[in-house]
């Protein structure tokens, strides 16, 4: 006999047991692909996080395909825990920057170059690879001043080169490049930068160093300041794709354009608490362009009480080696002693050391001194205002001086002693 058909609910009931078999092994595979997503959200971030140079983001280096398509699929954007597995991403930092000031050198000044010292005394700058311990190289360049690691300005070639003094490693088209082996940190000993001879061809000079990139930006740089550019590529993985770990130094500038801030002499040491007296600063030699200002602080208790900037116009720089300007009032003019303070320049970049100043209280003006003129007027009209009389000395010879040579002598004589009569008495 043919079979007979189930009823209608048990169709129905045949679907459904079926769906949720079906629903039942993607569970376990959801929650996994959730988990993924939640303990490494970051590493994606962290590995696009590379050079422009390279090309694509290896998935298998973070947890697999699946948390990619998981990510692409739910799109969801998850609160990383502190301390997450972004944390271990290899990464590349500097612990010892460049030295703010150095002298950058012509390709003809090439056995005079001098180093690129760290800002530790006696040191050299160091980078330290964190979160990895095999072989890499890493490559040194330099970049425009304005380059960015994240922010809208992109990291951009710097026309002066990178040479190398006394090594073993050569420098290419003005990139030093050094391979190391498990050692995490890496000194840039006897690196010095060349000083590019003609800006206008500077961008020719980028084109061949740096094929297909917009060089037009050349134009417009400045050849007396740099970053350095930390490079260090990682082995290539199973994608055939080397990563590479990017940082950028402090901005470095050269010190016979932009020489230190020093203030050699003050033609005053002291000002009135009121203000506007007229100094001169002698300096080393500055650029009206770096928008020099004193400025004026106080300090107590490791805290600035008062901090006073005195705006510097072109026309008070005289040959670069000599500022006018005016004290400014103190914040109480109602002190009755002297308070030491500090006065310093400061640009854009840096400042001086500071010298010592004093500011002075008012001079009081209803303080009544006594008259002391009148009695010296006295002498001058009365010569014997006491009435004492003293004859004529004789001379030399025998013979009496002259009238007007014992008149002299005896006006000069009594004047003395009077004055310092008076002297006393006032004392």
């Amino acid at each position: 006999q043919p079979q007979q058909p189930p009823p209608p609910q048990q169709q129905q009931q045949q679907p459904q047991q079926q769906q949720q078999q079906q629903q039942q092994p993607q569970q376990p595979q959801q929650q996994q692909q959730e988990q993924s997503i939640g303990a490494n959200p970051q590493e994606l971030e962290g590995a696009r996080r590379v050079d422009h140079h390279q090309i694509g983001v290896n998935p298998q280096a973070l947890n697999g395909d699946a948390m990619v398509r998981g990510v692409d699929q739910l799109h969801i954007e998850l609160n990383p825990p502190v301390g997450d597995a972004s944390s271990r991403l290899p990464s590349v930092r500097f612990v010892n920057q460049p030295k703010s000031k150095i002298r950058f050198r012509y390709e003809s000044e090439e056995h005079t170059a001098g180093a690129v010292f760290g800002r530790l005394e006696r040191s050299y700058p160091t980078i330290e690879i964190v979160n990895y311990d095999g072989p890499c190289n890493v490559i040194v360049s330099c970049v425009t001043v304005d380059s960015e690691l994240e922010g809208p300005n992109p990291i951009r070639l710097h026309p002066n080169p990178i040479v190398s003094k006394g090594r073993h490693n050569t420098c290419i088209n003005g990139f030093y490049e050094e391979a190391i082996h498990g050692n995490r940190r890496c000194t840039l000993d006897k690196l010095g930068i060349q000083k590019f001879k003609n800006k206008s061809l500077s961008k020719a000079e980028l084109d061949r160093r740096e094929p297909g990139v917009d060089h037009s930006y050349a134009r417009n740089i400045d050849l007396y300041v740099v970053k350095l550019r930390i490079q260090v590529q990682l082995p290539y993985n199973a994608r055939r794709e080397a990563p590479i770990l990017t940082d950028l130094s402090e901005p470095i500038f050269e010190s016979k354009k932009y020489p230190d801030l020093k203030i050699e002499h003050l033609s005053h040491s002291s000002a009135s608490v009121d203000g506007g007296l007229e100094m001169i600063i002698l300096c080393d030699k500055i650029d009206a362009k770096d928008k020099v200002q004193v400025r004026f602080y106080e300090e107590k208790n490791g805290q600035f009480v008062w901090d006073v900037f005195v705006n510097i116009r072109t026309e008070d720089i005289h040959r670069q080696v000599a500022i006018k300007f005016k004290t400014p009032p103190y914040r109480d003019r109602h002190i009755t002693v002297q308070v030491p303070v500090k006065v310093q320049l400061v640009n854009i970049r840096e400042s001086s050391e500071p010298r010592s100043f004093l500011m002075i209280p008012r001079q009081r003006q209803d303080i009544k001194r006594p008259r002391t003129s009148d009695y010296f007027h006295a002498l001058e009209n009365n010569r014997d205002p006491d009435g004492i009389r003293r004859e004529p000395q004789p001379g030399p010879s025998g013979s009496k001086a002259g009238t007007a040579s014992s008149h002299q002598v005896y006006y000069f004589v009594e004047y003395r002693q009077q004055a310092s009569l008076a002297s006393k008495s006032l004392l």
